[in-house]
Protein backbone atom coordinates (compact mmCIF):
# COMPACT_ATOMS: atom_id res chain seq x y z
CA UNK A 1 0.00 0.00 0.00
CA UNK A 2 2.76 2.37 0.94
CA UNK A 3 4.41 2.10 -2.46
CA UNK A 4 1.20 2.58 -4.43
CA UNK A 5 -0.76 5.06 -2.31
CA UNK A 6 1.56 7.12 -0.15
CA UNK A 7 -0.97 8.91 2.09
CA UNK A 8 -2.98 5.80 2.84
CA UNK A 9 0.27 3.87 3.28
CA UNK A 10 1.44 6.21 6.07
CA UNK A 11 -1.88 5.80 7.87
CA UNK A 12 -1.82 2.01 7.60
CA UNK A 13 1.83 1.89 8.67
CA UNK A 14 1.03 3.90 11.81
CA UNK A 15 -1.92 1.67 12.69
CA UNK A 16 0.14 -1.46 12.05
CA UNK A 17 2.97 -0.28 14.30
CA UNK A 18 0.51 0.63 17.03
CA UNK A 19 -1.09 -2.81 16.93
CA UNK A 20 2.31 -4.53 16.87
CA UNK A 21 3.56 -2.63 19.92
CA UNK A 22 0.27 -3.23 21.74
CA UNK A 23 0.40 -6.99 21.08
CA UNK A 24 3.93 -7.21 22.48
CA UNK A 25 3.09 -4.93 25.42
CA UNK A 26 0.03 -6.93 26.46
CA UNK A 27 1.94 -10.18 26.06
CA UNK A 28 -0.16 -11.69 23.30
CA UNK A 29 2.90 -12.06 21.02
CA UNK A 30 6.66 -12.05 21.31
CA UNK A 31 8.74 -9.56 19.35
CA UNK A 32 9.88 -12.39 17.08
CA UNK A 33 6.24 -13.20 16.27
CA UNK A 34 5.63 -9.62 15.21
CA UNK A 35 8.83 -9.47 13.13
CA UNK A 36 7.99 -12.78 11.42
CA UNK A 37 4.52 -11.45 10.61
CA UNK A 38 6.00 -8.26 9.18
CA UNK A 39 8.39 -10.28 7.02
CA UNK A 40 5.59 -12.54 5.81
CA UNK A 41 3.42 -9.52 5.05
CA UNK A 42 6.25 -7.88 3.11
CA UNK A 43 6.80 -11.01 1.01
CA UNK A 44 3.08 -11.31 0.30
CA UNK A 45 2.95 -7.63 -0.61
CA UNK A 46 5.88 -8.01 -3.01
CA UNK A 47 4.26 -11.04 -4.67
CA UNK A 48 1.02 -9.11 -5.04
CA UNK A 49 2.92 -6.22 -6.62
CA UNK A 50 4.19 -8.57 -9.34
CA UNK A 51 0.75 -10.11 -9.91
CA UNK A 52 -0.94 -6.75 -10.56
CA UNK A 53 -0.34 -7.03 -14.30
CA UNK A 54 -2.82 -9.90 -14.68
CA UNK A 55 -6.27 -8.93 -16.02
CA UNK A 56 -8.74 -9.84 -13.24
CA UNK A 57 -6.46 -8.60 -10.47
CA UNK A 58 -5.69 -5.37 -12.33
CA UNK A 59 -9.43 -4.71 -12.77
CA UNK A 60 -10.10 -5.00 -9.03
CA UNK A 61 -7.06 -2.89 -8.16
CA UNK A 62 -8.07 -0.18 -10.66
CA UNK A 63 -11.53 -0.02 -9.06
CA UNK A 64 -9.96 0.34 -5.62
CA UNK A 65 -7.64 3.01 -7.01
CA UNK A 66 -10.64 4.97 -8.29
CA UNK A 67 -12.31 4.76 -4.88
CA UNK A 68 -9.15 6.07 -3.19
CA UNK A 69 -8.97 8.96 -5.65
CA UNK A 70 -12.60 9.91 -4.96
CA UNK A 71 -11.93 9.79 -1.19
CA UNK A 72 -8.93 12.11 -1.69
CA UNK A 73 -6.56 9.47 -0.32
CA UNK A 74 -4.71 9.39 -3.64
CA UNK A 75 -3.94 12.06 -6.21
CA UNK A 76 -5.71 11.88 -9.53
CA UNK A 77 -3.09 10.49 -11.94
CA UNK A 78 -4.66 12.41 -14.85
CA UNK A 79 -4.32 15.72 -12.99
CA UNK A 80 -0.57 15.34 -12.38
CA UNK A 81 1.76 15.81 -15.29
Amino acid sequence: MFLAWRRLGWLLLAVTLEVAVACVYVGVHYVTDVLAGALLGGVCGALTWFVLGFGPVAHVVNGFDGALTKAHLRRNPAATS
